[in-house]
């Protein structure tokens, strides 16, 4: 079982409360944990592992569970923004918003890491694209940059500074 105790002086992290999210919905909506994980084209066990907190899901599966639920991604993962259905974003979305705050606070890949207390290759596969981060990754980054963690992950909410600058600065790494 994943450690779900309070560090003291600081709140827990909202990905510690998804498996209650997740339990509490499934149930109402009426899904067995198995018919829930094949209507999301999950193994028949997700479901199960992500509610006893036996397993941290990657992003590309809480997308899939919020959809067959009818619920927002952000919401579903990090307890953040509306619960209501948006559309979502692509991994590769998240990982340009990542590079794109990263730079905006021109930030190292290996300062960031250290800050956010994950290891320099995980950002880097991330923004490369090679790697999927899962919910826990993702708020410790989004922690350590000042940034809501479901906009990061999702796009869900309010940018941290407005999409052109966000642009100027994602097509000045492109060119990098």
């Amino acid at each position: 079982m994943l450690d779900g105790g309070v560090v003291r002086g600081r709140r827990n992290p909202g990905h510690y409360k998804l498996a209650s999210r997740l339990k509490q919905l499934r149930t109402e909506l009426g899904y067995s944990r198995s018919s829930l994980s094949a209507a999301a084209g999950l193994t028949n066990r997700v479901v199960g592992y992500i509610e006893q907190q036996e397993r941290i899901p990657r992003l590309s599966t809480v997308a899939r569970l919020a959809s067959v639920l009818g619920v927002a991604p952000g919401w579903l993962a990090f307890g953040q923004g509306e619960q209501t259905l948006v559309r979502s974003s692509e991994a590769t979305e998240f990982a340009a918003r990542l590079q794109a705050v990263r730079a905006m606070h021109a930030l190292s890949r290996a300062t960031l890491a250290a800050a956010a207390g994950v290891l320099e290759g995980s950002v880097q596969r991330i923004e490369e694209g090679r790697g999927e981060a899962n919910v826990e990754t993702v708020e410790r980054l989004a922690i350590a940059l000042g940034v809501s963690a479901a906009w990061l992950a999702f796009g869900e909410g309010s940018a941290p500074f407005s999409p052109a600058r966000m642009e100027a600065v994602s097509a000045t790494n492109r060119a990098d």
